[in-house]
């Protein structure tokens, strides 16, 4: 058979296609080309074609279709599609080829990649790129099996800022205090935090902030400009002068979007200089009590608390420490005799118990009430000591000295005796007094009542005010008065009672006067009861 050299091709070229698909590639026939040598006469020619009938691989290669360029400007936050083709010998060859993607941006989730796709019938495979805020140079590496791979750069733009945002300041507490003032806790320098990001939300470095103080030199502005972080962030630092003051903080920085430049601003919250040391007029200390039933009982407690506060009014740091001493009783814990204030204010337990002065054998000194604890708190600032007192009564259980008064137009009195000029709607006034003279325990409640020491004469009680003893405190200028009478008044309010007519004790007939009742009727807290007889006379 004649030796055809245009057959021959073909089957090589259909070798070439099939190769690609199968990955195999089908031999000429080479064993023919040696049988027409023989037939030719030639057969060093024949064994020449026939070779050892071996086979040879493919070269697989890749070409970017699109784009074209090997790098490629994308906006921020935009897409773009990427076209591979897989070549087998310079040839496109058939579909089903996987082929792979991959890039940092996408990798960090900066970056939405296809991973891999497979060719098409023209050997082509499509995946998109989109751009989730990677603002960076981003390499996509593109390859498959057996195949050298390619690369292609997406540059991706810088989005534009389209907010800066306060964030925090530390301290948390928006108070600094002046140079040099110091105090447990606080600080003379705050740092403020302001976040700036995209029109996605997402946080942007890379930014130009520049800061400005409103007012303006009331405080020193550590840097006027500063770069944002890869979050987004940027520090301002600020510190305190020599006076007290407020101030905010302007952040500002600049976006350009087609070509027209905007300037975006914000500002952080009011930043407070105080001078953050005690001062002695804003130093204040009070009871929840001040006249407890503790003469005669132990343990009874009431809670005694220090505000404190600087020169501007402003609380003391967190942490300040105030010290509290009593002459009678005990104040404080086992743990500490004192407190540790939070916004500027902290409370300690008062106790009655012994020494109480003027009982017993525990004299009073000269200066010193009996029955009156008096309690001091201090604090030590840097400078100087402050501090404030004030006095508790310890109030006896039972009334040992009441004090009757009454208007000098309605009558008079004598002792626990009224003698009422008239037959008219009377108010006497009672004062209660304990032991020492001293109010009776705050809470103590008061009631009147009548009775009758003939049939002729019934008082009959309206209403008593105050029906309840008052939390009372007194000033340190009486403390000397030893013996002045402390208790509280108050007022009951009666008419004169009797039958009608005749047997009316107004109008009884006879000489003299007639007599009736009314019993004063004091609880105190802890039960206890004493009953205080008030008689009235009536005149007729």
């Amino acid at each position: 058979m004649a030796f055809n050299i245009k057959n021959t091709l073909k089957r090589k070229a259909l070798g070439v296609v099939l190769g690609f698909g199968t990955a195999l590639l089908l031999a000429s026939c080479g064993g023919g080309g040696g049988s027409a040598g023989t037939q030719g006469g030639t057969g060093s020619s024949g064994s020449s074609g026939s070779g050892s009938g071996s086979s040879s691989t493919p070269t697989v290669t890749l070409k970017l279709v699109s784009p074209t360029a090997a790098t490629t400007s994308l906006a921020a936050y935009g897409s773009m599609t990427i076209t591979v083709q897989v070549l087998s010998n310079g040839v496109a060859g058939g579909s089903g080829v996987e082929v792979t993607f991959a890039s940092p941006c996408a990798a960090a989730g900066k970056a939405t990649l296809g991973s891999s796709a497979t060719t098409g019938a023209d050997g082509q495979a499509t995946v998109t790129y989109t751009d989730s805020g990677c603002a960076a140079s981003d390499i996509v590496t593109i390859a498959s099996t057996g195949a050298t791979s390619i690369t292609e750069t997406v540059q991706d733009a810088m989005p534009a800022a389209a907010a800066i945002q306060f964030v925090s300041a530390s301290p948390t507490s928006d108070s600094i205090v002046i140079q040099g003032a110091g105090g447990n806790g606080r600080v003379s320098t705050a740092t403020l935090t302001f976040d700036v990001v995209d029109t996605h939300g997402n946080p942007l470095p890379n930014q130009t902030v520049t800061f400005t103080l409103n007012p303006d030199k009331v405080v020193t502005l550590e840097q006027t400009s500063a770069i944002t972080d890869a979050t987004g962030k940027v520090i301002a630092s600020v510190s305190s002068g020599t006076t007290a003051t407020t101030f905010r903080v302007n952040a500002s920085v600049v976006t350009t979007v087609n070509n027209v430049s905007t300037t975006l601003t914000t500002q952080s919250d009011s930043i407070i200089v105080t001078t953050g040391q005690t001062s002695q007029p804003s130093f204040s200390l009070s009871a929840q009590k001040y006249n407890i039933e503790g003469w005669n009982i132990d343990g009874t407690e009431t809670p005694v608390s220090v505000f404190l506060a600087d020169a501007n009014g402003n609380p003391v740091a967190d942490g300040t420490p105030v010290v509290f001493s009593t002459n009678s009783g005990a104040i404080g814990s086992s743990a500490n005799g004192g407190c540790t204030t939070t916004n500027g204010e902290c409370t300690v337990q008062f106790r009655s118990q012994n020494p109480r002065f003027g009982a017993g054998t525990t004299t009073p000194p000269s200066t010193q009430r009996a029955g009156v604890a008096t309690v001091v708190a201090s604090t030590t600032t840097s400078n100087e000591t402050f501090g404030d007192s004030i006095n508790i009564f310890l109030s006896g259980s039972s009334v040992v000295n009441p004090v009757l008064s009454i208007a000098s137009t309605d009558g008079s009195v004598n002792g626990l005796t009224v003698t009422l000029t008239s037959c008219n709607t009377t108010t006497v006034h009672i004062q209660l007094n304990d032991v020492n003279n001293n109010p009776m325990p705050a809470g103590t409640t008061v009631a009147a009542s009548a009775t009758t020491y003939n049939s002729l004469a019934t008082a009959v009680v309206g209403s008593v005010y105050p029906t309840t003893v008052l939390n009372t405190s007194f000033d340190n200028t009486i403390q000397n008065a030893t013996t002045a009478l402390l208790g509280t008044w108050h007022g009951i309010q009666f008419s004169p009672g009797g039958g009608t007519g005749a047997a009316n004790a107004c109008n009884a007939i006879g000489s003299g006067q007639l007599s009736g009742e009314i019993d004063v009727n004091v609880s105190v807290p802890s039960g206890l009861n004493t009953r205080i007889p008030v008689t009235i006379l009536y005149p007729h």
